[in-house]
């Protein structure tokens, strides 16, 4: 890995330290040489000084290098587990169930047992986008599907949920980056520009037309924390 992007990795894990970012959780971990402690990125403690701190991919990599486990957020515990993110999860997985229709938010409510305003809340910051939008994501995913296997653009719109083809098709520049039909032909006779970048979870790739954004792929590799 070239320096530059290793600068710029540590410096989205350091950010996801100082911010007790949910979204890393289980993702990496971090010790702090001052201690000889390793943490969770949402661990409640005190944050540390950043030249303090280096980052793992593993409990057992941070306990190989030295570290003990931090007595507080318990980072060795495989089951540790946050009762609002475990809830969260439940709602993604009725989501994903759901493929006729897109569950209202009261529905999910019900389904988890958390108020309107707090799933919504703790959804976007755990997931990073709201209940609806992942569910719309979902249905988007579910109707590319429908049209590169060919299925009629008619019973393709009714078996992934929309509610009309007019639906469809105001979201489609959106969602597609194309009409249906163009989408259904492969992107046919379709200019379409992409770029590739490094994340913390591998490379994400987005490619767009004219029109809208037709493909966001991510490519999950392991990151060799070690050499950091």
């Amino acid at each position: 890995m070239q320096l530059q992007q290793i600068s710029v990795l540590e410096e989205t894990l350091w950010q996801a330290v100082l911010n007790r970012d949910p979204t890393f959780e289980g993702k990496f971990f971090y010790g702090v040489h001052s201690t000889g402690v390793y943490c969770r990125p949402i661990c409640p403690s005190r944050r540390p000084n950043r030249n303090q701190v280096c980052f793992f991919q593993s409990a057992q990599e941070a306990e190989n290098a030295g570290f003990r486990p931090c007595k507080r957020c318990q980072p060795q515990s495989e089951k540790f587990l946050n009762p609002a993110k475990a809830k969260v999860l439940a709602a993604c997985r009725y989501i994903e169930a759901q493929v006729d229709h897109i569950p209202t938010l009261s529905e999910l409510c019900s389904q988890v047992g958390m108020s309107s305003s707090y799933l919504q809340k703790v959804f976007k910051q755990i997931i990073g986008v709201s209940p609806f939008q992942y569910a719309d994501a979902l249905r988007s995913q579910r109707l590319k599907q429908h049209l590169q296997s060919g299925e009629e653009i008619a019973h393709a719109v009714y078996d992934t949920g929309y509610g009309s083809s007019s639906q469809l098709y105001e979201k489609a520049p959106k969602q597609l980056g194309m009409t249906p039909k163009t989408y259904q032909q492969a992107g046919k006779r379709i200019s379409i520009v992409y770029a590739i970048a490094l994340c913390p979870l591998g490379y994400l790739l987005v490619a767009t037309t004219e029109k809208g954004i037709c493909a966001v792929k991510l490519v999950v590799c392991p990151i060799n924390f070690a050499g950091l």
